[in-house]
């Protein structure tokens, strides 16, 4: 085929697919997969590939013209995403994506089967509460409602269940700890949380042996927002820019934070400080610049840039990697990388921290190396281990095949079944800056074009990795179309935002379906066997009707006498500064 005729096709192609209303994981174009080479004698004439780009820039729901003309700011919260014009909605490009629909009946979808299932509690972080009730929810295995907090809907990030019935949440970005009747009993004021924190000595939140969390002393793990006064395309080098003579876009930073129990700050963690160490390539920077993944809710090209985007944070905790006799005596024969004698990058009191925006997981060092600034050592708060941004087969990240848009990465706490290997919730939908064809350039400078989100699917996988090989351990992942009775495996496993998942005491591990609302433990066989999706939320649609994660704990977690509690009214006024 004559090469011009063959890239006309391929701009047809393209532009066609992009046009569509619909995006779905079964298209022949961008679903998430490597794509060949589209250099000269690759897929598309290197003449055609700018001119590739731009026609991608305008067809996909992205509110700029050809070769990077910024459109006119303007836009208020509310506004249709689509028709309305003076707006830049690559923010809201997953509003435009399939996104997972409940189908079959709400409320306890599948009942415990045959004792397969980990009897206990469900705590419920819902945006919409029941009648009467407050949105952090909790149920018991028949989906009975037995306790709330809160007063009506809100978002408290991923709130959690401390021993004896307390809580700790996000409540307008300070980190407050409520008892079983909704008193303040300590609030860590001006942190700026948001979706995720930790209380010591458990190192992930949800109940595992030997880890309950302190109630009345100990360090707490947040993660926050911090806007500060600098560009992110300060800290990018040798790059065209998208907007010549533009002037710097500010960003929306992530900042780790852990603090004592006065709430004296012990370590900090600024990502922009450390955007060198996520290596990201040149199509990425070039995504980046192009300010497409906005954090305001109009998404202007002025509003500021959430290129990060955290949304999990965690310690390692006691691990099988990290031998403390070992290390105690470390040496340079006992760290052998990946013999669980003594592999540093596991200290549990590393941090693990997941990024959306970049499809990227770290662990963060919290000392030291004992031998820096030797080759291969580091400092408290350098990365030292990674998972993405780059997903192709020829490292050792393509193992676990591309990671998009993940949520609730943790290494699985001692005591549990798969203990020491790391659970991710992998969304699928859109993220990730980078190139939407590898190899894109620009035919006359040969700069690496690149684009966000630049990878797609349409369901979602949860996968648990071996740290050391970077392996596949387990999988569970339901892609097909939903058919039959629409329960258990005959329902599309797919939560295009949130989401979750909890390895349990039997090997069990319950999953968060977030978009739906729906809640699922699943065995090591990937056999459903409990089901559950708010009633509640029968007519609530959008993010009203997610539920953000869920945790299940056990009955004696709970206070002993709950059931004979009478609670004030109206929960004590705080009492702590």
């Amino acid at each position: 085929m004559d090469m011009n005729l063959r890239s006309s096709c391929w701009l047809i192609t393209i532009l066609c697919f992009a046009w569509s209303p619909t995006l779905r994981a079964d298209t022949s174009f961008w679903d998430g997969t490597d794509i060949a080479d589209s250099g000269a004698g690759g897929l598309i004439d290197y003449l055609m590939q700018k001119q590739v780009h731009d026609a991608l820039l305008v067809a996909l729901p992205v509110d700029l013209q050809a070769d990077g003309l910024p459109v006119p700011t303007g836009g208020v919260c509310g506004e249709d995403p689509i028709s309305t014009p003076g707006t830049n909605q690559a923010g809201r490009f997953l509003n435009r994506m399939y996104t997972g629909v409940l189908q079959g009946p709400r409320g306890l979808r599948i009942p415990c089967m045959g004792g397969k299932c980990q009897y206990g509690y469900t705590l419920l972080n819902a945006f919409t509460p029941p009648e009467g009730h407050g949105s952090t929810v909790l149920i018991d295995m028949d989906g009975n409602v037995v306790h709330s907090w809160g007063a009506g809907a809100g978002f408290r990030g991923a709130a959690k269940m401390l021993k004896g019935g307390h809580i700790i949440s996000s409540e307008g970005g300070d980190l407050v700890q409520r008892d079983w009747c909704g008193n303040e009993v300590k609030r860590f004021a001006g942190l700026r949380n948001h979706h995720d924190h930790q209380r010591a000595p458990s190192s992930v939140g949800y109940f595992a042996p030997g880890q309950a969390a302190d109630t009345n002393k100990g360090k707490s793990l947040s993660l926050g927002y911090f806007d500060p006064d600098i560009s992110l395309t300060s800290h990018i080098t040798d790059v065209k820019r998208f907007y010549p003579g533009r002037d710097p876009r500010p960003i929306r930073d992530d900042v780790i934070r852990e603090i004592d129990w006065d709430g004296n700050v012990l370590f900090e963690w600024f990502a922009w400080e450390h955007f060198e160490q996520f290596n990201f390539d040149e199509a990425a920077e070039y995504a980046m610049d192009l300010g497409l993944n906005s954090g305001g809710c109009s998404n202007r090209v002025d509003s500021v840039e959430d290129w990060s985007h955290g949304n999990s944070v965690a310690w390692l905790g006691r691990n099988k990697w990290y031998n403390p006799k070992r290390c105690g005596e470390w040496s340079h024969q006992h760290h052998e990388k990946g013999s669980g004698k003594c592999d540093l990058r596991f200290h549990p009191d590393n941090i693990i921290a997941d990024f959306r925006s970049l499809n990227t997981t770290i662990i963060i060092a919290r000392h030291d190396h004992p031998d820096w600034p030797a080759e291969g050592t580091w400092l408290q708060g350098d990365i030292v281990w990674q998972l993405g941004p780059d997903y192709s087969t020829a490292g050792d990240n393509g193992k676990v095949g591309q990671i998009i848009g993940q949520h609730m990465a943790y290494m699985i706490p001692d005591n549990l079944p798969g203990a020491g290997n790391i659970l991710i919730l992998d969304n699928g939908g859109g993220a990730g800056y980078g190139a939407l064809i590898e190899g894109l350039e620009d035919p006359d400078t040969g700069e690496k074009l690149g684009f966000w989100p630049n990878k797609y699917r349409g369901f979602s996988r949860v996968l648990e990795i071996n740290p050391v090989t970077k392996q596949l351990v387990w999988e569970y992942k339901q892609p097909e179309p939903t058919t039959g009775s629409a329960l258990g495996n005959d329902h599309l496993f797919y939560s295009n935002v949130m989401a979750g998942a909890q390895r349990l005491r039997n090997g069990n591990t319950l999953i968060t379906e977030a978009d739906t609302g729906r809640i699922v433990e699943v065995t090591r066989d990937g056999e459903v066997v409990w089901e559950y999706a708010p009633g509640w939320l029968e007519n609530v649609t959008g993010f009203a009707g997610s539920v953000y994660r869920a945790y299940r704990v056990p009955e004696n977690w709970l206070p002993k006498h709950m059931k004979h509690m009478t609670c004030p009214t109206t929960p004590t006024v705080p009492t702590t500064p």
